[in-house]
């Protein structure tokens, strides 16, 4: 994390689990935190059986309590796999 926020980028994006490495960094010169509020199975030349893009429960919550500037949501169209959208959509 530190030769990232060394590198002076005005925003990371990172998840819950990844968020305390940026936030816990003392001083005001490190970059905003963007949260990202997905978590799926996804990426990769060979995918799982089971596929997955879930958002993370309370996302806006999190948000604000991380300090985060904004969040993001990555919603996903495979073909032949909808489950994938329909997971992530059936939060909104």
């Amino acid at each position: 994390m530190r030769t990232l926020v060394e590198a002076a980028p005005d925003a990371i994006q990172l998840t819950v689990g990844q968020a305390d490495l940026l936030q816990s960094i003392p001083g005001k010169n490190k970059p905003q935190l963007v949260l990202r509020t997905d978590v799926a199975n996804v990426y990769g030349t060979k995918l799982p059986r089971t596929l997955f893009s879930r958002m993370i429960d309370e996302p806006v919550e999190q948000a604000l309590r991380l300090d985060a500037v904004c969040v993001v949501v990555n919603l996903f169209r495979i073909p032949e796999q909808p489950e994938v959208a329909d997971s992530a959509f059936k939060m909104f």
